[in-house]
C-alpha cells in the first residue's frame, strides 16, 4: 500500500499539480532519508511511472527549473534538506564542485575558494536546500537519459 501511495505521489508531483500538496500525509511515506545523490536518484526513478519518466526526460535540461516547486519541494521536505541531512548536502556539494571545475577550469581549487569564503571547515550549511534539490533533479534527469 505504501509503495503504491509513493508512486501515486511521485506521479502527482512530477507534473507539479499544486492542489495535491494540501492533502499529503507525510506519515504515509515510510522511507529512510538518502545519504547520497545516487540513493536519492534511485529512489525517485524507482517510484516514477514510465509516463512520468518519459515526461521528465523529454524536458530540456535548461528547463528543469520548472520542477523546483513540485518535485524540488518534495525532495527538500522528504529527503531532510531542511532538517539536517548533512550527508546528502555534502554529497550535493561534491557534485557541485565537480560541475564548477568542469565548467570553469579554474586555476584555484574549488575547495580552497570555499575555505577562503566560509572558513577552514566547510560545513554542509553552505549548500542551500534549494540548490541541493536542484542538483538531485539534474542528476535524476541525467540518469534517466542513460536508462531510457
Amino acid at each position: 500500500m505504501v509503495k503504491k501511495n509513493i508512486k501515486k505521489f511521485i506521479q502527482k508531483i512530477i507534473t507539479a499539480v499544486p492542489s495535491f500538496f494540501g492533502g499529503i500525509d507525510k506519515g504515509e511515506l515510510k522511507m529512510s532519508q538518502p545519504s547520497t545523490v545516487q540513493e536519492a536518484v534511485q529512489f525517485l526513478i524507482k517510484n516514477m511511472t514510465k509516463k512520468d519518466q518519459e515526461y521528465f526526460i523529454n524536458t530540456k535540461f535548461d528547463d528543469l527549473i520548472q520542477f523546483h516547486h513540485g518535485l524540488g519541494m518534495w525532495i527538500r521536505n522528504n529527503f531532510g534538506l531542511w532538517t539536517g541531512n548533512d550527508d546528502l548536502k555534502r554529497n550535493c556539494l561534491a557534485i557541485q564542485k565537480e560541475k564548477y571545475l568542469d565548467q570553469y577550469k579554474s586555476d584555484q581549487d574549488y575547495y580552497e575558494k570555499l575555505v577562503n569564503q566560509f572558513g577552514k571547515k566547510v560545513l554542509p550549511e553552505i549548500m542551500h536546500a534549494d540548490d541541493a534539490s536542484f542538483i538531485i533533479i539534474q542528476e535524476c534527469w541525467k540518469a534517466l537519459q542513460n536508462i531510457l
